[in-house]
Parts: C-alpha cells; sequence; structure tokens
C-alpha cells in the first residue's frame, strides 16, 4: 500500500505535534514490507527529512500550505490524490474533498477544555473543523483514555473506531547503568 502522512508538524522544533510527527515517521522505517510512505511537507528541504536517511519507501513532496487553512481545504488532498496514496494519516484536521480511508490523529481537544490557551481566531475553526474531521475519519487515534472518552461523549465517535496509542517516549529516556 501507498501511505500518505502529512507531516508538517514535524517540521516545528520542540512542539508535541513534532515529536509525535517524527516518532511516527521513524518508526515506519522500521518496519519490514513493501508499503511506501509520501510524507507532505511544507518544507521537504527541512532537517527533520534529512534526518531519515534515503530510502525508496519515502517520498517527501512539499505542498502548499496557505498558511495552513489552504492545506486543508485543497492542497493536500491534491496532493494525495497525485501521490495515489491508499490511506492518509493527518492530526487534528482532515482534508476536505479526500474520499480514501483517512486516520485521523487527535492528542487531545484542549480547545474545548481550556479555550483561552487558544488564539481567539482559530477556536471557531477548532470547533468546526475538528468534529467535522472526526465524523469523515475512517478510523481516530486518541492519545489517551480521557481523549477516547471525551471524543466518544461529546462527538458521539463509536469506540470501535477508536484506538488510544499512547505516545512512545524518546529514545534518551532509558535506564542508567550504574557507575
Amino acid at each position: 500500500m501507498n501511505f500518505g502522512i502529512d507531516t508538517h508538524g514535524g517540521e516545528r522544533d520542540g512542539a508535541g505535534n513534532s515529536t509525535y510527527t517524527r516518532g511516527l515517521s521513524r518508526s515506519l522505517l522500521t518496519l519490514n514490507g513493501n508499503d511506501t510512505f509520501v510524507l507532505f511537507a511544507a518544507r521537504a528541504d527541512h532537517s527533520f527529512y534529512r534526518s531519515l536517511g534515503c530510502t525508496s519507501r519515502f517520498r517527501v513532496r512539499a505542498i502548499a500550505q496557505h498558511g495552513g487553512l489552504g492545506r486543508i481545504l485543497w492542497t493536500l488532498a491534491r496532493a494525495a490524490d497525485r501521490e495515489r496514496v491508499d490511506a492518509l494519516h493527518v492530526q487534528y484536521f482532515a482534508p476536505l474533498r479526500f474520499a480514501r480511508p483517512l486516520v485521523l490523529a487527535v492528542h487531545d481537544i484542549g480547545f474545548v477544555h481550556v479555550p483561552k490557551s487558544f488564539p481567539t481566531s482559530h477556536r471557531p475553526l477548532m470547533r468546526t473543523l475538528i468534529p467535522w474531521s472526526v465524523r469523515q475519519a475512517t478510523h481516530v487515534i486518541a492519545l489517551s483514555e480521557f481523549t477516547r472518552r471525551t471524543l466518544e461523549k461529546r462527538y458521539g465517535v463509536a469506540p470501535h473506531r477508536i484506538s488510544v496509542i499512547w505516545p512512545g517516549v524518546g529514545e534518551n529516556f532509558r535506564p542508567l547503568t550504574k557507575t
């Protein structure tokens, strides 16, 4: 299969979405098989993509972001069509007009619980696009039981459509040797 992943979030150093995107991409490199992956980037020359090394299983494709909203409205779906992806993984926002299997990762819905922690201009979009995206998704990944329960209660997502996948820890976290 040919999987698409919206990886623009991996280009932001230190952000939680970046850690998730980078970990997911690196983990996919370790899988055996013939699956291929198209990484949809804002900047294909970003060091994150260079750090993945050369492999025939990964292709990085830069797509226009248009402030983020344009990516959701048209460029991501068009790029996924052009690359003939069989399924697409995104975080929080599904692209409009994407008609194949979609996996949506929702880390939290803090914009509901702590709205003041988000810019006022983003809140209406999040209140509209995230519930819509959850309904469009073939499957939803929640990063905690709390998020899973909230998605079920608030948006009516059927339990069989949600998997809780706790974030892994970085390679730098390991048992210390006694010296």
